[in-house]
């Protein structure tokens, strides 16, 4: 009898132990996929080498869902695969996602890597409560966002996002078909808290490798600048301005203007599919400014702007495009760029050894000069003499070189006076011509007015005022060509 009340004792013993186990087991995550203790990294689950065929996303800017297609199989992995919107997977395949209701944009590949990084793997901090019964507390009540993935073996899961924790701890989630509350890293999910509009592409042009030139219009100019590559010889600049008045452009300012459109990236989206609301809303319906890119193959580059607001924010898009995207004025100088900004700080810029005639104009005293250049054989070299007629005299070739890039050193000094009509004593006036461009003819007027201030004309078009100083050596040095024998630089 004793033997039997002991066998019965430790029988009871291994059934108490037995369900003391069980109870610990069912306390424990309903979900499987979890692994580790409570205070460890836990994997809320692990999808890797899987595809998220579809993803739904809920967050404040509202609801959209991606679709996920193949661009090329792991076994034909290829380098044309197009970067800006693929991703790729760990076997070499490259996906590419739309947006359902907008597949016509292309999504911010960024963004879209990490949707489908999280969408693959996600860990927790920990679990914070495994009662299935305080959601409230963790803002899963109602939650605040969330997220659905359907992955390429046909399964399903969904993630509903509640509450920030205090001091920056995390974020509570939840799993649907889990009970249990568990704390991520904010980060670990923040591409989900993006903004629907921001998810798409903001690379707004391409690039075109050899720039004709550019036009800059709209309302915040009088008249179109017309900017084209230099092919006159006797200016040294790499693009010039044909209108309003033929003049050589800065090379910096030039090429901030052609660079600056190109390869174009916007800050943010305002709008897709945009409606002439959208545009007069945007300051678009009449440009500010409207930025024209021309290539040698044919190719351009058309950008529209608003005018820059008080936080320096610019609307913009290309034309005929049907996203207008921000860009920030402080990044983009080519933006609201006058006339005034592409040009050289030299009023006039000519190489000496292309100018043919030189004419000037000095009160009644009127005097030009031609230039005669002959090339002959010395020996196996060929050399070249050169001869400065004017009228009857000849005059030293050396008095012309100096006086030319003398005349280069007349720098821009203030932007142009709002008003020019009392610039009437005219100093001096120029007229250049040249052997290889027999169409070109640049003239150059100095005007004085009652202030002492000097004034530059080129061309019929008021430039700027110069230093009077160094205008008033130029003219002594004008009168110097015809009557000294050999010149000192005015300078």
């Amino acid at each position: 009898m004793k033997k039997n009340k002991k066998i019965i004792i430790i029988v009871l013993g291994i059934i108490a132990l037995l369900s003391a186990a069980l109870a610990v087991v069912l306390a424990l995550p309903s979900n499987k996929q979890i692994t580790s203790s409570d205070n460890e990294t836990l994997t809320i689950y692990d999808k890797e080498g899987l595809m998220p065929e579809a993803i739904s996303v809920k967050n404040d800017s509202g609801e959209y869902e991606l679709l996920g297609y193949f661009f090329n199989q792991p076994s034909s992995v290829s380098e044309s695969s197009d970067e800006e919107s693929s991703h790729s997977m760990s076997d070499g395949t490259d996906i590419v996602y739309t947006m359902q209701d907008h597949p016509e944009y292309k999504l911010d590949k960024e963004i879209t890597d990490q949707l489908v990084n999280t969408c693959q793997k996600l860990y927790a901090k920990e679990i914070i409560d495994k009662s299935g019964k305080k959601y409230k507390e963790y803002g899963l009540d109602e939650p605040k966002g969330s997220y659905s993935v359907r992955y390429s073996d046909a399964t399903e899961l969904k993630i509903e996002i509640g509450s920030f924790a205090p001091g920056n701890k995390g974020i509570y989630v939840k799993v649907d078909g889990d009970e249990n509350v568990y704390l991520v890293d904010s980060y670990d999910l923040s591409a989900f808290f993006i903004e629907k509009l921001q998810l798409f592409d903001k690379h707004m042009t391409g690039s075109i490798d050899e720039v004709l030139g550019f036009t800059i219009s709209g309302e915040g100019y009088e008249e179109e600048i017309s900017v084209t590559e230099n092919i006159y010889h006797c200016y040294q600049a790499m693009y010039i301005i044909e209108k309003p008045s033929r003049v050589a452009c800065d090379d910096d300012a030039s090429k901030a203007v052609y660079s600056g459109v190109q390869s174009l990236k916007g800050e943010s989206v305002a709008a897709i599919d945009v409606t002439p609301d959208d545009l007069a809303k945007y300051g678009l319906d009449k440009p500010y400014q409207k930025v024209s890119v021309r290539g040698k193959g044919g190719q351009s580059i058309n950008v529209l702007t608003s005018e820059a607001d008080n936080d320096g924010i610019i609307y913009t898009m290309t034309e005929g495009s049907s996203m207008i995207c921000t860009i920030k004025k402080s990044e983009n100088s080519w933006h609201g760029i006058t006339r005034f900004d592409l040009l050289q700080d030299s009023v006039i810029s000519v190489l000496p050894a292309e100018v043919q005639q030189l004419s000037t104009v000095i009160g009644s005293d009127k005097n030009t000069c031609i230039i005669e250049r002959e090339q002959f054989m010395a020996g196996d070299n060929e050399n070249e003499t050169i001869t400065v007629k004017c009228g009857d005299k000849i005059i030293p070739y050396t008095n012309i070189t100096i006086f030319l890039n003398d005349l280069t050193q007349l720098s821009r000094t203030l932007e142009l006076p709002d008003d020019i009509s009392g610039f009437k004593d005219k100093l001096l006036e120029i007229d250049l011509k040249y052997y290889n461009y027999p169409e070109l003819n640049d003239n150059i007027k100095l005007m004085r007015n009652s202030a002492g201030k000097t004034l530059i004309i080129l061309n019929g078009t008021a430039e700027c005022c110069v230093n009077s100083e160094k205008a008033d050596k130029i003219i002594e040095q004008a009168k110097s060509i015809y009557t000294s024998p050999k010149m000192s630089s005015a300078f």
